[in-house]
């Protein structure tokens, strides 16, 4: 029988050293996003080890946000748990929710989101339906992962042909590639990005909490914006957050200029080279949507030749 334990801690650094140990992570289950959180939102984070019939077995981190001293209660876990090696199987699963379950129960006054970092398969749906209620019939969660472990000469050989021969031309144009590191133009790569959103009605994460996961990330070297330039003029950006061995675009937007020269191939192509040589396993490219106004950015990112996942979306 599966025996799950959630043992709560008070030693962040002892849990943020397992969490960069983990095989694969998602930004929303970092450090960094759990202080912005906090300093946002008011919502305070218990940071969790997951004990499998003895054995550590993965991570999670719970936000929440309680008053009347917790009889008015919210619980979130969003894309965790998160596991090592040879766990997260369906057993390991429903164990951990039936402990979640006996620790956080359904009640009045209590409001549960959980967005699992579980793929979305009959055998998953089976698990979380039985200690968790499905929220939405919607597709969960959608992305593309890039397994960046393979060698340089092998990644630019998945990439779809029109992608890599954009960036040949890319390559061959005038573009001028800056990595930054310390957020010198972070400012003005956000105002552009405010304008893209506002020009194309988009969702996206708010500069104010794009600023202040800069702060945390930027000491931690976890911060990289990678621009493309045409003389002294950015046409193209792309923000990017490391966290443990997976990195996660995004932001990014490019200037009509940028779309002729196709910069924003060049940018990311740089993007990966660089993560590779930061020891970066994995690049979750951000959320993708087959509705028609996303459609071409994804299918510009599935250019990129990594694999689509679907998360199994909302219970509660």
């Amino acid at each position: 029988m599966t025996e799950c334990r959630i043992a709560w801690t008070n030693s962040l650094d002892d849990w943020d050293s397992d969490y960069q140990k983990l095989p694969f992570t998602t930004l929303p289950q970092s450090l960094p996003y759990a202080r912005v959180m906090r300093e946002i939102h008011q919502q305070k984070t218990r940071f969790g080890v997951i004990d499998i019939n003895g054995s550590k077995a993965g991570l999670v981190a719970c936000q929440e946000v309680g008053l009347l001293g917790n009889r008015i209660h919210a619980v979130i876990i969003d894309r965790g748990p998160l596991w090592y090696e040879g766990f997260g199987k369906p057993d390991h699963l429903a164990a951990f929710f039936k402990e979640f379950n006996r620790q956080f129960p359904k009640r009045f006054l209590r409001k549960r989101r959980i967005l699992s970092e579980t793929q979305d398969t009959p055998a998953n749906r089976t698990v979380l339906s039985t200690y968790l209620k499905r929220r939405e019939k919607n597709p969960g969660y959608q992305t593309i992962i890039v397994d960046l472990k393979p060698d340089l000469e092998e990644i630019r050989g998945n990439l779809r042909g029109n992608w890599r021969n954009q960036l040949k031309k890319a390559e061959k144009g005038p573009l001028a590639i800056t990595i930054d590191k310390d957020g010198r133009f972070l400012d003005t790569t956000l105002a552009q990005y405010t304008k893209d959103r506002l020009a194309k009605n988009y969702a996206g994460a708010s500069v104010k909490l794009l600023k202040r996961y800069a702060h945390y990330a930027i000491p931690r070297h976890e911060f990289s914006l990678i621009t493309a330039c045409e003389g002294s003029e950015i046409i193209a950006a792309a923000l990017i957050f490391s966290h443990g061995k997976t990195a996660t675009y995004q932001v990014g937007w490019s200037l009509d200029r940028g779309r002729e020269l196709n910069a924003m191939n060049l940018v990311l192509w740089e993007a990966i080279k660089m993560l590779k040589q930061d020891k970066i396993d994995y690049f979750d490219l951000g959320g993708i949507s087959s509705k028609n106004e996303a459609k071409g950015l994804t299918t510009f990112k599935e250019g990129l030749g990594g694999q689509k996942i679907c998360l199994i979306g909302h219970y509660e």
